[in-house]
């Protein structure tokens, strides 16, 4: 009697021990399905945390982790995320790079607000909206957000959801369009002559711009091609350049710059005939 309590007794040891290994959790990274509408994204595992961002039902999340009763996810699109603009520097109007080491990424644009993540020098980011103080940025994969187990299911292993975007790749974009714009303005300055005190002077034949900007001419090289050719556009009086359409002409001015156009634009302080 004693040898079979000690065997039951054993085998009930065993099985207790073995028990929570068949409850076991799904390995990490894995694809979460959202169960309800509005549910809410929380910078840390409880109710007291800021909402960084609301899901709702049929979303998908990737779960990176668990604590307790709430699972660790990558932060969706519409995620409120903030980094201090005195610890970055803007590479681009959508690119900005962090400047020192540890800096926090904050669920508010405030300092006593809870840290979601962290950055180090040379991480870079997007910009979603810039204060002046701080940085709305995209979501990275530095920063985390919580969901109460309750409204997740799992949908799938691996991290099947939206991939993050590089912000190298978007600097480097931003540099080649930058570059692309100047070379662009230069040529629209290509046919002007820079004077002293800030202005600038053009030579080639006046005629009224079809453009449907009714106060500009143009100032054209050929007069035989008034199509091409186009070395300025011009503002002015009127009545004043009305006297000189279909002659050629010396304008001086000020240059404005405008992308919509094929050349800079010259507002006349001077204009006289050309020999």
């Amino acid at each position: 009697m004693l040898l079979w309590s000690f065997i039951l007794l054993c085998f009930s040891s065993c099985a207790w021990a073995e028990a929570p290994s068949a409850v076991k959790e799904k390995p990490f990274p894995f694809t979460a399905r959202v169960k309800a509408d509005h549910v809410n994204v929380r910078a840390g595992q409880s109710n007291n945390y800021e909402v960084v961002t609301d899901v709702n039902k049929g979303d998908e999340l990737v779960v990176i982790g668990k604590n307790y009763s709430w699972y660790k996810v990558r932060l969706p699109e519409n995620s409120k995320m903030y980094v201090k603009m005195g610890y970055a520097k803007l590479l681009s109007t959508e690119v900005g790079e962090v400047t020192a080491d540890r800096v926090n990424i904050r669920a508010r644009p405030n300092t006593t607000a809870s840290i979601i993540g962290q950055l180090v020098s040379g991480d870079q980011f997007f910009i979603k909206e810039n204060s002046g103080e701080w940085l709305w940025i995209r979501p990275l994969a530095k920063a985390q957000g919580w969901v109460h187990e309750d409204f997740l299911e799992f949908k799938s292993q691996g991290a099947s959801a939206k991939l993050f975007q590089d912000p190298t790749d978007a600097a480097a974009r931003a540099k080649l369009e930058k570059t692309a714009a100047e070379r662009k303005r230069l040529l629209r300055f290509a046919g002007l002559k820079a004077m002293a005190d800030g202005q600038y002077e053009a030579q080639g034949v006046l005629i009224k711009s079809d453009d449907g900007q009714s106060n500009l001419y143009k100032l054209i090289a050929e007069a035989k091609v008034p199509a091409d050719g186009c070395v300025a556009y011009v503002d002015g009086p009127a009545s004043m350049l009305m006297n000189f359409t279909g002659v050629k002409v010396v304008v001086r001015g000020t240059a404005r710059d405008d992308a919509s156009l094929d050349a800079a634009v010259l507002t006349v302080s001077k204009i006289n005939l050309s020999l």
